[in-house]
C-alpha cells in the first residue's frame, strides 16, 4: 500500500505543507495558477535554506492588504475559480474545520481574520492541489505523527492565549489529533496547520512495516533551537486496508440465553462482529458483557437496538477510531464428494505475498449436512481446492 506520512516534530503550518510538497507533489507554477486563480493580493517566493542542519523549502509570502472574510464568501471565492473539483471540496472542508472550531470557542457569526487572510486561502488551496497530486500517483493513505505544539502563549486577533490556543485546542480535541508541549517556547502548530492535519491525515499505527523511497522538508519561519521543518515521505506499508469502527458494550445481568440468541439474530446484519462473555458483576451477580463491532453510520442503530433487546439502562463507545485489516477477497470453490460437485465460497486473505484460504460456515455446513462428512472434513476439503485453484492466481 503506497502511503505518506507527516511527521511535524517541529510543528504544522501552511506555508510548512507547501516547502515540503514542493519536494514531491507541485510547483512554482502550481502555487502561481492558485495567486491568479483566486486573484490574491499576495507575492511569494521559493527558497533553499537551512534549518538546522537540515536543507529544505521555505514558501515566503507577502500580503499587500490584511483582509477578514465570512465562511460564505470563502466558499464562494474557491466556488468560483477553476480548480478541480475535489480540489474546490477539500479546500472548502478544511476551512470548515476552521469555521466549526472558531465558532465552538468564540460563538454567534464567526469571521475569519488571520485564517479568512489570502496567506491562508493560499496555504488551504495549494495543500489540497498537493494531496490530490499525491491521490494521483496512487497514494492511498495519508498518516500522521504526534504534533508538537509548543509552549507559552501567542498574541491573536483576539488577545493573549495559551499555547496551544483556543481554536487550535479545539481542531486537536475534536479530531482526535495526538500532541505534545514543547519542545521550544513559541507557537509550532498555526489553526491553519491543524486543519490540515485534521482533514487529510490520519493516525500512523503502530510498529508498522515500512519502505520509504522519498522524503521531502518544508521550513517554517522560526529559528529554533531544533530543525523547524516539517517531513513527508512517501512509501509503502505493509498490506493492510482501514477503516472507521466503534465497539459498543455493555453488561447485564437479568437477561436469559434465549433474549441474548435472539439479540445476536437481530445485530447480525448491522454488526461485523459480536461477543458475548460470560462475567460476573457487582454483587457477585453472573451476567453477559456484550461487544458489538460496527461502522460509524450504523452506531446510532445498534445502540437502540441493543438498549431494546437486552433491557440495558446505557451503553459504552469505546474510543476506537481505525480498525486495521488484512487485505480479503471472496473466491467460489467447487469440490467433488462422493462423485458429486458442490459449491462453496472461499475467503481470500493476502499480506506479504503470502495467501490464506476459509471456507465459509454457512456453505460448508450445507455440504456437510447433505454429504455427512463432518464439517471439519468439508472445510478442510474445499480450502485445499482453493490452493489448487487460485494459489497462485491473482
Amino acid at each position: 500500500m503506497k502511503i505518506a506520512i507527516v511527521e511535524p516534530f517541529s510543528g504544522a503550518s501552511g506555508d510548512m505543507f507547501l516547502g515540503a510538497f514542493m519536494g514531491i507533489s507541485i510547483t512554482e507554477r502550481d502555487l502561481s495558477d492558485i495567486v491568479s486563480g483566486l486573484d490574491l493580493s499576495l507575492s511569494f517566493e521559493v527558497r533553499n535554506v537551512r534549518k538546522k542542519g537540515v536543507n529544505a523549502t521555505q514558501i515566503m509570502v507577502k500580503e499587500k492588504e490584511t483582509k477578514e472574510r465570512s465562511l460564505d464568501e470563502i466558499e464562494d471565492i474557491i466556488s468560483d475559480s477553476g480548480f478541480e473539483k475535489r480540489v474546490r471540496e477539500d479546500a472548502i472542508s478544511v476551512f470548515r474545520i476552521l469555521w466549526e472550531a472558531e465558532k465552538r470557542v468564540h460563538g454567534g457569526e464567526t469571521i475569519f481574520h488571520e485564517a479568512g487572510s489570502d496567506d491562508a486561502l493560499f496555504d488551504i488551496l495549494g495543500s489540497s492541489v498537493a494531496f490530490n497530486r499525491l491521490r494521483d500517483e496512487g497514494i492511498s493513505k495519508f498518516f500522521r505523527l504526534p504534533v508538537s505544539v509548543g509552549r507559552g502563549t501567542v498574541e491573536t486577533h483576539h488577545g493573549t492565549y495559551p499555547v496551544p490556543p483556543p481554536a487550535v485546542m479545539e481542531i486537536l480535541s475534536t479530531h482526535s489529533i495526538p500532541f505534545r508541549y514543547g519542545p521550544v517556547d513559541g507557537e509550532l502548530l498555526t489553526p491553519t496547520g491543524a486543519a490540515i492535519l485534521a482533514y487529510f491525515t490520519r493516525d500512523l499505527p503502530e510498529n508498522p512495516e515500512l519502505n520509504i523511497e522519498k522524503v521531502a522538508y518544508g521550513a517554517g519561519q522560526l529559528d529554533l533551537d531544533i530543525p523547524n521543518v516539517l517531513r513527508i515521505s512517501i512509501g509503502n506499508m505493509a498490506e493492510t486496508e482501514s477503516d472507521m469502527v466503534r465497539i459498543i458494550e455493555t453488561n447485564v445481568d437479568d437477561v436469559r440465553g434465549e433474549e441474548i440468541g435472539n439479540m445476536i439474530s437481530v445485530l447480525s446484519e448491522l454488526a461485523n462482529d459480536i461477543s458475548v462473555i460470560p462475567l460476573l458483576t457487582k454483587k457477585n451477580r453472573p451476567g453477559y458483557l456484550i461487544r458489538v463491532l460496527t461502522t460509524p453510520e450504523r452506531e446510532h442503530e445498534v445502540c437502540e437496538k441493543l438498549i431494546l433487546e437486552t433491557g440495558t439502562l446505557g451503553v459504552r463507545i469505546l474510543p476506537i477510531q481505525h480498525r486495521y485489516k488484512v487485505k480479503r477477497y471472496f473466491r467460489d470453490v467447487s469440490v467433488s464428494i462422493h462423485g458429486k460437485n458442490f459449491n462453496a465460497r472461499v475467503k481470500v486473505s493476502e499480506i506479504s505475498g503470502i495467501r490464506r484460504f476459509s471456507c465459509e460456515y454457512e456453505d460448508a455446513v450445507k455440504i456437510s449436512y447433505t454429504t455427512g462428512l463432518p464439517l471439519r472434513e468439508v472445510m478442510r476439503m474445499v480450502e485445499e481446492e482453493a490452493r489448487r485453484s487460485y494459489g497462485d492466481k491473482d
